[in-house]
C-alpha cells in the first residue's frame, strides 16, 4: 500500500515541480522533486520497487522538463541504484545523511547532464553551470530536509 501512496506522492511532486516551483526560483533554480522521491526511494523501499519508482521519475520528468528526452530514464536509475549501493555500505536513515546524499547526487546529476549536453553540443560557460549546480543542489538539499520528515511519516503509515 505504501508503494502507491508514494507513486501518487510523486505525481504530486510532479505538479509541484511544474507549476508552483516555477515561482520560488532562487538564483533562477528551483529544488529537484524528483530527486528527492529517487533518493527517498533509494533509501526506503525494496530494490527492485526503488528502479521502478526511479524509472517512473525519471520518464515523468522527461516529459514535463526540457532536457533532452530520455537522459532522466538513465540517469534516475543509475543514480538511485547508487543511492541503493550505499545504503547497503552505510545507514543511511538520519536525517543529516539523507540531506547530504541529497546533495550529492543533486551534484552528480547536474555534472552527467552536462557531460551529455557537451557531448550533444549544448555547451553553456562554466562559471554558470557551476553557479547552477551549486545553488541547485544546495536547494534541492534544503527542501529535502523540509520535507523529509513529512514523507517519511507517509511512508511508514
Amino acid at each position: 500500500m505504501r508503494n502507491w501512496i508514494f507513486l501518487l506522492i510523486i505525481l504530486i511532486f510532479a505538479l509541484f515541480q511544474t507549476t508552483v516551483l516555477d515561482y520560488v526560483k532562487i538564483f533562477g533554480v528551483k529544488p529537484d522533486l524528483f530527486l528527492i522521491s529517487i533518493v527517498l526511494a533509494g533509501i526506503y523501499f525494496e530494490w527492485r520497487w526503488a528502479l521502478f519508482i526511479s524509472l517512473f521519475s525519471g520518464i515523468l520528468e522527461d516529459i514535463l522538463g526540457i532536457n533532452t528526452f530520455g537522459i532522466n530514464s538513465i540517469l534516475f536509475p543509475l543514480l538511485c541504484f547508487l543511492v541503493i549501493q550505499l545504503n547497503k555500505k552505510l545507514s543511511i536513515d538520519n536525517y543529516f545523511l539523507c540531506s547530504i546524499v541529497t546533495f550529492i547526487c543533486a551534484l552528480l546529476y547536474a555534472a552527467l547532464t552536462r557531460l551529455i549536453s557537451l557531448y550533444l553540443n549544448n555547451s553553456i560557460p562554466h562559471s554558470v553551470f557551476l553557479r547552477i549546480a551549486f545553488f541547485e543542489a544546495l536547494y534541492t538539499s534544503l527542501i529535502f530536509s523540509l520535507i523529509f520528515r513529512v514523507i517519511k511519516k507517509v511512508i511508514y503509515l
